[in-house]
């Protein structure tokens, strides 16, 4: 009868070596697994096991070696590779999302789209992605009761089955598992071990790293020992035993005895079963659901107490000036969410938004047309955003000292281009229509785009495939980056967006002034990234939505315009924004530590 051992390797490693500054993690190391085989790969710490699994799976480049898949030479130099070789890998800490649902988490990096063009504009279908999550937890026979549940609500095998969905409904032909059961209890270890065999008898390769020799004895069918990152040497189950493993583990040198494989310290199998969220998850979610609404309630309450305390403040003309001293705020506040949900920061949106207003200026005294003015303002704004992402992405400077940098640069150049000098519109009156019209002589213009960016952004952020990468980068970079995404390209898309909406904000502003001034925008970038917060935004990145950022600002539009109204002096005003900050981030440190 053929056995997994009579067949063709699926996978070859030939003189595999891998150094890192003067240290050799890997030397020589030469391995075939076949399909159908259960290989462990076993080891002390510092062994290199882990080193040489992430070479396999694209996270590292081998300095040296040849890998083949089928007999064929290969290149795997990214995951991406990997996974095209059908390589899938669960790594020691899961490489999860925790602030992301189930379905964004197995399909990270592969979304189903219903079409789209290019690589950024891919709509999501979260319709058959949903459905296909249930599908696949159903095949490995495990319950989730909401696959809406994000994924830190979960237990440790439920976790270790969502990885373990990902890789076999991408049609993995080789599993890596890097301590599959380290944060395990007894029952969902067996299910764990269980599933091992299962995909076994289904023809997949899986190699387990383990520390855990016991356990792995019985379910393995090869094992290949590693020390200090060099090859011990390659044992078949039938003609080893355990203690000859763990000889070859401590001495580092093939024993000379060929023993029957010993039963002693095996897992027994067991078939896998349901693994329930019980009532603290539930109560978890309601906690959440709460501190999520609170942003909205605190809106409410506000407006209440304004409308009790000055009879103006309710009146149409004085809503639609809130709406309308928000404006620019919002828009620079739409922005700077894409960052802080990616996990960064943007210190240069108000320096950008008065260069992208003198450049207008001077463009629209030069006797372009407004338009054109505009496109010239926003392009150069849009142009700042991409450099911060190339700071942050390729240069990997952190996104603080990049945006910080980029802003001084932004303001020197304005006062540079200005001479510190206002420039008016002198040449091209309409212009002020831009920010002074309004619709139906009723709602300003400004109000409109505003809600027209929010949709625009929130249809991004939710439809988009870049969207949930931006929320993936946020949660767990190093997770994207395992799937296949590029990180860099997400990166500069996600800074971009922010310098072209500083870019519009500009445009709206200056046309309010109807004068481009060298110093506007002086703190707004920290009015901006208020408004994230306080909407729920989380200064760790992967929470925030754009509706809440919306809120945010509207509540700090209503508190300045409700406190000007009751004669508040600006200094308490200021003083009152702070606590509010101080409150909001408070808030959301206090539920992460819950989580």
């Amino acid at each position: 009868m053929a056995t997994a051992a009579d067949g063709r390797p699926y996978l070859s490693l030939r003189g595999i070596s891998k150094h890192f500054g003067g240290v050799s993690a890997l030397k020589d190391i030469d391995l075939d697994i076949r399909p159908g085989e259960v290989l462990a790969l076993v080891g002390d710490n510092g062994a290199g096991k882990s080193t040489l699994i992430k070479i396999i799976s694209g996270a590292y480049k081998a300095d040296g070696g040849e890998i083949s898949v089928e007999g064929r030479k290969v290149r795997i130099e990214t995951p991406a590779d990997a996974k095209r070789f059908n390589i899938e890998t669960i790594y020691q800490d899961l490489a999860l999302m925790d602030d992301l649902e189930l379905a964004p988490n197995i399909f990270i990096g592969r979304e189903l789209v219903r079409g789209g063009v290019g690589r950024i504009i891919r709509f999501l279908n979260n319709t058959k992605m949903a459905e296909e999550t249930v599908r696949i937890l159903k095949k490995l026979n495990i319950e989730v009761p909401d696959i809406k549940r994000k994924v830190f609500n979960l237990s440790g095998g439920q976790r270790q089955a969502v990885a373990i969905s990902r890789a076999i409904y991408f049609n993995a032909k080789l599993l890596i598992m890097d301590e599959p059961t380290a944060a395990l209890g007894v029952e969902e270890t067996r299910k764990v071990y269980a599933l091992i065999r299962e995909l076994r008898q289904n023809g997949i390769a899986v190699i387990i790293i383990s520390h855990n020799i016991n356990e792995v004895f019985d379910v393995a069918d090869k094992f290949v020992v590693l020390k200090t990152g060099m090859l011990v040497g390659v044992r078949r189950k039938e003609e080893t035993s355990l203690d000859e493993i763990l000889r070859m583990i401590i001495a580092g040198k093939a024993a000379l005895s060929s023993a029957p494989a010993a039963a002693a310290g095996t897992v027994p199998a067991a078939a896998p079963g349901k693994t329930a969220v019980g009532p603290k998850g539930k109560w978890k979610s309601s906690t959440q659901a709460i501190q999520k609404a609170a942003a909205f309630l605190s809106l409410v309450l506000m407006v209440g107490f304004f409308s009790i305390g000055s009879p103006f403040f309710m009146t149409f003309d004085n809503l639609m000036t809130v709406i309308l001293q928000t404006s620019v705020i919002g828009i620079l506040a739409i922005g700077v969410t894409f960052v802080i949900i990616s996990a960064g920061i943007d210190l240069s949106l108000g320096a950008v938004l008065a260069l992208a207003g003198m450049i207008i200026g001077k463009a629209a005294n030069a006797g372009l047309p407004v338009w054109v003015s505009a496109l010239c303002g926003i392009l150069v704004a849009t142009v700042m955003g991409f450099l911060n992402g190339f700071l942050v992405a390729k240069a990997t400077l952190p996104p603080f000292i990049a945006t910080l940098g980029i802003m001084m640069v932004a303001r020197g150049l304005t006062l540079v281009i200005s001479q510190a000098r206002p420039v008016y519109f002198l040449v091209a009156p309409s212009f002020r229509l831009i920010s002074q019209g309004s619709l139906f002589g009723a709602v300003p213009y400004p109000i409109l785009y505003l809600l027209v960016l929010a949709l625009a952004a929130s249809f991004v952020m939710r439809r988009l495939a870049i969207g949930r990468h931006i929320y993936g980068l946020g949660s767990n970079e190093t997770a994207v980056k395992l799937s296949g995404v590029s990180v860099e390209r997400v990166k500069l898309f996600t800074y971009s967006i922010c310098g072209l909406l500083a870019g519009v904000a500009g445009v709206v502003l200056t046309a309010r002034l109807n004068s481009a001034q060298p110093s506007a925008g002086m703190s707004y970038e920290l009015d901006a990234i208020s408004a994230a917060v306080i909407g729920g935004a989380s200064l760790s990145g992967g929470e925030g939505t754009i509706l809440g950022t919306m809120i945010g600002a509207l509540i700090m539009g209503v508190l300045k315009n409700g406190l000007n109204l009751m004669n508040v002096s600006q200094f308490w005003q200021q003083v009152a924004m702070g606590i509010v900050v101080i409150g909001a981030v408070y808030l959301d440190i206090v539920r992460r530590r819950k989580n």
